[in-house]
């Protein structure tokens, strides 16, 4: 029988952590809204979410604290932590698709962020293993609390966010070559 895993792309945190702590952004909070849902509406295994750089404990609890809300079980919930970029998600998310031994992965993915994720993908899957892109789409565009002043800038618009996974997009077989 065919064993399906989600995965949820790191879309980041707002605040400072003093005092009124972090959240997800809108993109990140619609995109485990997302993830549930499909891993749901599939009978998925598993949920593999990916929470970024050196926030990522906080991150996770937020995007774990989501999925326990929505009833799914805690040993089905995995992390990716300290993820880089989508690069590094995509490898690590089929690595950890692997382990849990399943044969299809799904993964959600922003509107913007699907075209450029799924060429990720398809480029570094192993034979054998399906892959599908999900788009979800954000409610609204925000700064987010990212490494590098253009990292949190892009997703502060939605002008800049297309851009930003256009030019990915079209890089991406480049930048797969390279990194390889």
């Amino acid at each position: 029988m065919a064993k399906t895993v989600v995965f949820v792309h790191s879309y980041c945190l707002l605040g400072s952590g003093a005092g009124g702590g972090f959240k997800l952004t809108a993109m990140a909070s619609e995109a485990m809204k997302t993830g549930v849902e499909i891993m749901k509406k599939l009978g998925a295994s598993d949920i593999i979410v990916s929470a970024a750089y050196d926030t990522w404990q906080d991150e996770f609890r937020l995007q774990k604290k989501y999925a326990l809300e929505q009833d799914v079980e805690g040993e089905q919930i995995h992390v990716i932590a300290e993820a880089k970029n989508s690069y590094d998600e995509a490898k690590r998310a089929i690595a950890e698709t692997i382990t849990l031994e399943a044969d299809k992965l799904v993964v959600v993915a922003e509107k913007w962020h699907v075209s450029r994720s799924l060429k990720i993908f398809e480029t570094i899957r192993p034979e054998g293993l399906g892959v599908e892109v999900i788009p979800f789409k954000t409610p609204w565009f925000e700064i987010a609390l990212e490494p590098s002043s253009i990292k949190s800038l892009r997703a502060g618009w939605k002008t800049t966010w297309v851009l930003w996974n256009k030019l990915f997009e079209f890089l991406t077989p480049l930048i797969m070559r390279v990194s390889k």
